[in-house]
């Protein structure tokens, strides 16, 4: 199983790669797990635990066979689209 676990240490930079293919420094950003603003996320067998921000932040479709997205202190999962979850411990769920 994978894990992202413990995200968020805002003493530590952040980087991304931005739309033009560079690595840039943020100066000014919300921590969390997971993220994709304008794509999806299809993952199987893997947890998103304690982290910062939101565990799962997509701005597409969500799909997850098997894991656990829990103890996220700005919330577990978020998406702008349709969330399909077989086998996912979230929210209520959640076991810590």
């Amino acid at each position: 199983m994978s894990s992202v676990s413990g995200n968020g240490d805002l003493s530590l930079p952040c980087h991304i790669i931005d739309s033009e293919g560079d690595l840039t420094m943020l100066t000014d950003y919300d921590t969390g797990g997971i993220g994709a603003s304008a794509g999806g996320l299809t993952a199987a067998n893997f947890e998103v635990k304690n982290n910062r921000g939101v565990g799962i932040e997509v701005g597409g479709d969500v799909t997850i066979g098997t894991g656990t997205v829990c103890g996220n202190a700005d919330g577990n999962l978020s998406a702008g689209g349709s969330q399909t979850l077989n086998n996912v411990a979230l929210n209520d769920t959640c076991i810590e």
